[in-house]
């Protein structure tokens, strides 16, 4: 909503959700389906990492035989897809999985264990923002304090709080900004008290949620070094804290440079076209992928291609099986399928596969 500051006439309106970039950036993070499609673009970008680092190792020479490196001319049928298929997954890979990595921070599951994880370890928000937050909102967090405006590092930190109105009130002195003694600052005031410590326009201005909320401003650049968090007691206009990138824990610092550089922001155009590799190495991968897998499966039937030698098919299983325990959406939804695999065979009287 957009609002005349002198007249408080309401100019304009957009809802964000209903543009192509609002619909495209809530499809990209749960198919507008929710917790559950979030779950599902999670197990999607998981298995995605699977297969990449599975097709690696298929990929990777052994003797007698070696990998290949640039698509060869005048192939046809399996043998050019295959050809294809390697060449552009080996060109493509380590971006692939840098696109995976860097976009599962925000993801519901694994994003959550890795914050609550970082947190753990002292490496995410700073520690000292452990001791903020009197005990009757200790369980607020920055994120629901600031309507999901936080950088991805503050959003599980203790939301600090304002002294009370009657702390207030008896306070023997105030911020310069102070209000009326017991009122909350006016929009004015915190954006004079920002100004006063060198917090410029654009950051996003959240408002104190209750009588303990704080007012907290958010700097959020393309560039994680250039954020900042600052919290402002709603009734003395004090500085409750002023979070910057250099507090962060290494891990957060981490994510949040990754962050830029998946969404193409970091270093601008040149960092898009970058990341637009991965993208249509993807799509090709996952065209050329099942087309393979269709060339390879039994003549006139409708199965699995024929296995890989036993050596080779031990390796993947153990590669899938560490990174299951890295993914756990992923190892719980291939652990699923095994079960499916297991029960329909025993069903259908089949025999184990050798």
């Amino acid at each position: 909503m957009f609002v005349d500051p002198g007249t408080g006439r309401v100019l304009g309106s957009y809802v964000y959700t209903r543009t192509l970039v609002g619909f495209a950036d809530v499809a990209h993070g749960s198919l507008m389906l929710g917790t559950f499609g979030d779950h599902m673009v999670e197990l999607a970008a998981c298995l995605g990492f699977i297969l990449t680092v599975t097709g690696l190792y298929l990929w990777w020479p052994r003797a007698g035989r070696s990998g290949v490196v640039l698509p060869h001319r005048g192939l046809r049928g399996r043998a050019f897809w295959k050809n294809w298929h390697a060449a552009v997954g080996l060109w493509t890979a380590l971006l692939i999985l840098f696109l995976i990595l860097t976009g599962l921070p925000w993801a519901g599951l694994w994003g959550d264990l890795l914050r609550r994880g970082t947190d753990l370890a002292g490496i995410g928000y700073p520690v000292s923002h452990r001791a903020h937050g009197a005990p009757v909102i200790s369980a607020t967090t920055v994120k629901d304090a600031s309507d999901g405006a936080a950088p991805w590092t503050m959003e599980a930190a203790p939301a600090p709080t304002s002294a009370t109105a009657a702390a207030h009130h008896h306070a023997a002195s105030a911020g310069p900004a102070a209000g009326p003694s017991g009122s909350r600052l006016s929009l004015d005031q915190v954006a004079e008290t920002l100004a006063t410590h060198d917090m410029s326009a654009p950051y996003r201005l959240s408002l104190p949620k209750d009588a303990h909320g704080a007012f907290i401003a958010v700097v959020y650049p393309d560039q994680p070094e250039g954020q900042r968090t600052m919290y402002i007691d709603q009734y003395s206009g004090r500085i409750i804290d002023d979070v910057r990138y250099a507090a962060y824990g290494s891990a957060a610092k981490a994510v949040e440079l990754g962050v830029q550089l998946h969404m193409g922001n970091y270093f601008g155009r040149l960092n898009q076209i970058v990341m637009l590799v991965p993208c249509l190495g993807i799509i090709f991968l996952c065209v050329s992928g099942p087309i393979m897998w269709w060339r390879r499966r039994p003549k006139g039937q409708l199965a699995a291609p024929r296995a890989l030698a036993r050596p080779t098919m031990r390796i993947l299983a153990l590669i899938t099986l560490v990174l299951c325990l890295v993914f756990p959406l992923a190892g719980a939804s291939l652990l699923l399928v095994l079960l499916i695999d297991m029960g329909v065979r025993r069903w259908r009287g089949m025999p184990r596969p050798a």
